[in-house]
């Protein structure tokens, strides 16, 4: 659907990372990884798109392919709700990830803060090959199937409470009181100087999303500070 082409705005989840398997890194030296932003329009970017392209200039070279992985927040004989991961567990796995050689990894929604910690952790000891990391937001998603209206106010208010958590937990700036299937603490790492994007959105319900675009589709296209929907959108 439209909808989910214009929230997802990390559109690199599907043109930028690799399951597994091989490609160009686009980079004539492949020994660092560490970031290098650059400035454009006043603006300091780690990464940025180019047509179909996207890039991420880092110590090495440009990036052109930036293989990596969804990690979640379950262990075995756990639901995803409990979010029963431990810092061990992503102190274990991050060595992992990078030992088979890929480059960034895909959280779904806001982990503990034990997470960023740990990530923070483990990019600062490895300055030359850090993790790389996409950060997920979810849609207040009940809300969202019982009014069938992107745009019902709960749902637009419960979306951008989470947008702004997701970019204070990112920050290490974030806190939260206990909650049901949430994510709770006190968020003190800062994992910004690698966060490659945001990945916004769900795996979108059909009838709920059509539905939404019948009672929506005379609106104009959004058009932001930073971000804009295309005309067709």
């Amino acid at each position: 659907m439209r909808v989910a082409r214009l929230l997802a705005l990390a559109a690199i989840a599907v043109t930028a990372l690799g399951a597994c398997g091989g490609g160009s890194s686009g980079a004539s030296d492949n020994t660092s990884w560490a970031p290098a932003p650059t400035t454009a329009d006043g603006l300091t970017r780690l990464a940025y798109t180019d047509g179909e392209r996207f890039l991420l200039p880092t110590g090495g070279g440009e990036r052109t392919f930036i293989p990596g992985v969804n990690v979640g927040v379950t262990v075995p004989g756990t639901s995803p709700g409990e979010l029963a991961t431990s810092a061990a567990d992503y102190r274990r796995w991050f060595a992992q990830i990078a030992g088979l050689g890929l480059r960034a990894i895909r959280v779904y929604t806001i982990l503990p803060p034990h997470f960023y910690t740990e990530l923070t952790r483990y990019n600062r000891a490895h300055a030359d090959a850090p993790l790389y990391l996409i950060q997920g937001v979810w849609i207040p998603e009940e809300r969202f199937l019982a009014a069938r209206d992107l745009y019902a106010d709960g749902v637009r208010t419960g979306f951008k409470d989470e947008l702004t958590d997701a970019s204070d937990a990112v920050h290490g700036r974030l806190e939260r009181t206990r909650r049901r299937g949430t994510a709770w603490g006190v968020w003190t790492a800062d994992v910004s100087p690698w966060l490659l994007a945001y990945s916004i959105g769900v795996e979108w319900d059909p009838a709920a999303t059509a539905a939404s675009e019948k009672k929506n589709g005379g609106r104009e296209p959004f058009s932001g500070r930073y971000f804009a929907a295309a005309e067709a959108a």
